[in-house]
């Protein structure tokens, strides 16, 4: 499993999470309830829309709410491939690339010609790139572009 790069939530108690490698998984909350009654507060439409994705754990409300990504991976439906998927995909792996090799978006940005604005659209899968601009940040990041189709 890799990582979590994006986390939807809908109505009633569904969570959806795309994962870095293109899965998206659905979750019902409520399933939850039950075993946890901690989770009762998430009944609160407002608390519920406060949830955050945290790439170390998971999915955190509050001190006392949240859940490990890896749960939400192992329980949770795959969902057919979301809208915009690939972008988030994408985004999530020059992310993940990037810190890797311990640059920030500026230095990037310096390394690529590509404005910091537009590495952060990237990132957050709010950029659809070209094959151009993914080969200009391979190279910056010394990584290699592998694009397949399966």
């Amino acid at each position: 499993m890799e990582g979590a790069a994006k986390l939807y939530l809908d109505k009633d108690l569904n969570i959806r999470v795309l994962f870095g490698s293109g899965i998206t998984k659905s979750f019902d909350m409520g399933t939850l309830i039950d075993r946890r009654p901690e989770l009762i507060a998430l009944k609160d439409r407002k608390l519920f829309e406060k949830g955050k994705l945290s790439t170390s754990y998971g999915i955190s409300w509050n001190d006392d709410i949240d859940i490990a990504i890896e749960y939400i991976y192992d329980h949770g439906t795959i969902v057919e491939n979301e809208e915009n998927y690939l972008q988030y995909v994408i985004g999530y792996r020059i992310k993940k690339a990037r810190i890797s090799r311990g640059f920030n978006q500026t230095k990037l940005s310096k390394l690529t010609g590509i404005a910091q604005g537009d590495i952060s659209k990237l990132e957050n899968g709010l950029l659809n790139p070209s094959v151009t601009l993914l080969s200009r940040i391979a190279k910056a990041l010394n990584v290699k572009l592998d694009i397949k189709f399966l």
